[in-house]
């Protein structure tokens, strides 16, 4: 079955619910990959506010009979579905956890995260993991990788690697990603090349290993890329799924040129994309597409806003130099100097 299908039977089953129908075998597979893809919770979460407050009543009443199924998706529609009740989410996710749900663990250690209690949240994700929860393996691997509450957890890479295996054997595709990348900048040492575990991550859905295999693919030197095509195949995947950084990397890639001249419109479409998904210099790039006139009518005012959001969203070096110099240029045509 298809994501998009998936995605669908998840609502049709979750409405069937609330009227009071038999649960649908679909409603577990939902919630397993709603867990693994924060896109698909936020499309499952998507209720009427008051059908939600409902939904979420008789979530409470079925979890707390045991059917944990019903802990995880109500948990998770509390949370997506823009519901304020945290001590019905946090209720809701304890008692699937206790219940041996894995994923309703990785969410409750996701809450204490909120409330910084740091210390009861690892032990949210460990605990998870041990039940098989490839998630919560990835969500303490990367507690352990760069620490959590200034020490309160403290750094330990062989614990973050060892919680990264783990998550990746059990199909966590970020777990695979995450290992690469400690490989990569010689935090571990293994005998398995990185673009193995980048290339693994992507293979099981994880949208941020599709774009670091497409670097690993093109290569640091855009002089002489290793393999420009393949590379932007795999950052165009990683975008569908939801990596901005992906988006934006299939975005500076149509500027250049695919086996083709550049393709400016295709390259703003990315770069859009990329921007909304949070990535800084899919803004910026955004940005430059407007103070050039490349692609899209020239408008410095749209421009400076995009290079400037560029900069708020962490790409320090290029959008807020380029921001700066663009409000300069604002000024000035604004006064005639």
């Amino acid at each position: 079955m298809g994501k998009k299908n998936l995605k669908i039977v998840g609502i049709v089953a979750l409405f069937s619910l609330l009227k009071g129908g038999e649960p649908l075998p679909p409603l577990p597979v939902v919630a397993t990959q709603c867990s693994y893809q924060h896109l698909n919770c936020k499309m499952v979460g998507k209720f009427p506010d008051r059908e939600r407050g409902r939904f979420l009543q008789k979530s409470l009443e079925r979890c707390q009979k045991g059917e944990r199924e019903w802990c995880l998706i109500g948990g998770v529609v509390g949370r997506f579905g823009g519901d304020e009740s945290v001590e019905k989410r946090v209720a809701l996710f304890q008692k699937g956890c206790q219940l041996g749900s894995g994923e309703s663990c990785y969410w409750l250690g996701e809450e204490l995260k909120r409330v910084k209690k740091y210390r009861e949240e690892v032990a949210s994700f460990e605990k998870g993991c041990q039940l098989g929860s490839g998630l919560s393996c990835n969500g303490a691997g990367w507690v352990y990788w760069f620490g959590e509450g200034n020490r309160t957890i403290p750094k330990d890479l062989k614990k973050g690697a060892y919680y990264f295996l783990k998550g990746c054997q059990l199909g966590n595709g970020d777990s695979c990603n995450n290992l690469g990348v400690m490989v990569s900048e010689g935090e571990i040492q293994l005998k398995i090349e990185p673009a193995e575990f980048y290339n693994l991550g992507c293979q099981l859905g994880s949208g941020q290993g599709c774009t670091s295999f497409g670097y690993w693919l093109e290569g640091e030197d855009e002089q002489e890329p290793r393999n420009l095509i393949e590379a932007y195949h795999f950052y165009r995947e990683g975008c569908k799924l939801g990596n901005g950084w992906g988006c934006s990397r299939a975005g500076e890639i149509q500027m250049r040129g695919v086996n083709s001249l550049p393709n400016y419109r295709l390259a703003k479409h990315f770069f859009e994309k990329g921007c909304q998904l949070g990535d800084g210099s899919g803004c910026s790039q955004l940005g430059e597409l407007y103070a050039s006139g490349k692609g899209v009518r020239k408008n410095l005012e749209k421009a400076y806003f995009y290079l400037k959001k560029g900069c708020e969203m962490g790409d320090f070096e290029w959008g807020c130099n380029r921001a700066a110099e663009l409000e300069e240029e604002l000024k000035r045509k604004a006064t005639g100097k």
